[in-house]
């Protein structure tokens, strides 16, 4: 019926069927024209409400988006750990003895190389390994003042790095004074656990030291309570403290240059359970310290995972401990005294470990 042209319909007049037609097609039109008007677009009203709506349901979606993206951050930075403590029983294994903490090739008693550097090879790393040599012996500090070897120790390990952590590709909070020349090492997020001692003592009570190494059968403790690798963030948490680590060493160990040029300590690859997870506030205070008045260091564990940090342990499981964990220190001479995270820090206190 629409393609009958208006010279038929007129033709068709004559008769009572051609007006039969024409009052068809007119009604056939009419309703198309009442269709066509009836078509219209949104309002301005109407796309601000659809926008608003939009807006709201991102709104609700996005905190689970970026809470599902920080689950598997989280569950990287715990496999790093898992594989940290595997190396490091591998190391042991082929040693029969842990990476020592921080080592001087003599006759320096300064620039010391780092636990990192010693378990590169069971990291599949065993080319950055071969290339430093730090049990050639070659010194930390000569390595950082050559220049291929500098490219080395500036290169960040995937595996040495939390994936929740904005640190830098340099840890520009580390710079390591090699001979007048400022060098910014690699960062790194993982540290050894020293114990509740500080660097004053060659054996705080951890399972990694300075100068010496420490083995399995030393960790009277029990391997599942006994603290071996703690993550340590760049981020300041707040307490406008920047830190992370590093994974190759520091120029100067001992106890008056590290007080000194603290960014250059070589203790940067390692941790003290007497520093508060989180806030860095020394929970004692001795010699070197000012009594009564309240202290943070950039030397304690911290995360961005919100309110835990990541820890392995020496039989090679991996535990979330919470910041809140029970952490105090009494008598530095008596574990008793101490919380139970400090108990955690050491290999052979005697202490009984309850459930955390």
């Amino acid at each position: 019926m629409e393609t009958l042209s208006k010279t038929a319909i007129l033709k068709a007049d004559r008769s009572g069927i051609g007006r039969a037609i024409k009052r068809e097609c007119r009604a056939f039109f009419c309703r198309r024209e009442q269709v066509r008007k009836s078509v219209r677009g949104f309002t301005l009203v109407e796309l601000l409400v659809v926008i608003a709506i939009i807006g709201v349901l991102v709104g609700l979606l996005l905190p689970a988006v970026q809470a599902a993206r920080e689950a598997a951050r989280r569950s990287q930075c715990k496999n790093n750990l898992k594989q940290l403590a595997l190396a490091t029983m591998n190391f042991e294994q082929a040693k029969q003895r842990l990476p020592i903490g921080v080592a001087s090739h003599l006759p320096t008693t300064e620039d010391a190389w780092g636990w990192g550097a010693f378990l590169l090879p069971f990291i599949e790393q065993e080319t950055l390994h071969n290339v430093l040599l730090p049990d050639a012996p070659t010194k930390f500090l000569d390595a950082i003042t050559d220049l291929a070897k500098r490219k080395i120790v500036q290169t960040k390990i995937p595996l040495l790095t939390c994936p929740s952590d904005d640190s830098p590709l340099l840890n520009t909070a580390r710079k390591m004074n090699a001979n007048g020349t400022i060098v910014e090492l690699a960062t790194a997020n993982y540290v050894g656990i020293r114990g509740v001692d500080w660097i004053s003592r060659v054996d705080a009570g951890g399972v990694f030291n300075s100068g010496t190494a420490v083995t399995l059968e030393s960790i009277t403790d029990g391997l599942s309570f006994t603290l071996l690798f703690g993550e340590k963030a760049f981020s300041d948490k707040g307490f406008g403290l920047r830190s992370a680590s590093v994974w190759a060493g520091g120029t100067v160990t001992s106890v008056e240059s590290c007080a000194a040029r603290a960014q250059e300590c070589a203790s940067a690859v390692l941790t003290s359970t007497r520093y508060r997870i989180g806030t860095g506030e020394i929970l004692y205070t001795d010699s070197a310290d000012r009594p009564g008045v309240v202290r943070y260091l950039p030397n304690a564990c911290s995360s961005n995972h919100g309110g835990v940090v990541d820890y392995a342990l020496c039989d090679g499981s991996v535990r979330d401990i919470a910041e809140s964990i029970e952490s105090f220190v009494r008598d530095p001479a008596d574990p008793a005294t101490w919380g139970l995270y400090q108990k955690l820090g050491q290999r052979n206190d005697g202490q009984v470990i309850g459930t955390y």
